[in-house]
């Protein structure tokens, strides 16, 4: 697994900040038939403790992918850092949960992504954050399908 920098971690975060702002200014709303393609996935850890980071991708409330991702511990400054891989490229899925190992699934995270307005998304799963000490998960997208992964 390749660590990524806080400036990977920064710049994923401006896409997504920039994107989601510029979403919110649409006036018009997306009415395409499919949710959005996938073109990233991936996850940091920030804690200084390994985790697995589990994520499950429905579609119309069925499971369409299942996966498991070993982290590294990380540390804010230099997070751990890798990449789900076999997940569902074509458009279809239209949402996302993720949790660490140590928590059920009462207590994932979830986003439901299937009404986007985009073509594609990005996802990074984060355990903590780059400025504060925490093993919170989060689910970070990004509908830039030109993202730096």
């Amino acid at each position: 697994m390749s660590s990524l920098s806080r400036r990977a971690v920064l710049r994923f975060g401006g896409a997504t900040f920039a994107s989601g702002v510029a979403g919110c200014s649409s006036l018009t709303s997306w009415s395409g038939p499919d949710p959005p393609k996938i073109v990233h996935f991936g996850a940091m850890n920030f804690d200084d403790e390994p985790h697995t980071v589990r994520v499950l991708l429905r579609k119309d409330g069925k499971s369409v992918y299942r996966k498991s991702l070993r982290l590294n511990a990380g540390e804010p400054a230099d997070p751990s850092g890798g990449a789900f891989d076999g997940y569902p490229t074509e458009a279809g899925a239209d949402v996302v949960y993720a949790w660490r190992d140590d928590q059920s699934k009462e207590e994932r995270r979830e986003l439901d992504f299937g009404d986007y307005g985009t073509d594609c998304v990005g996802f990074k799963i984060l355990v903590g954050y780059h400025d504060e000490p925490t093993s919170d998960v989060s689910i970070w997208r990004t509908v830039n399908c030109n993202a730096d992964r």
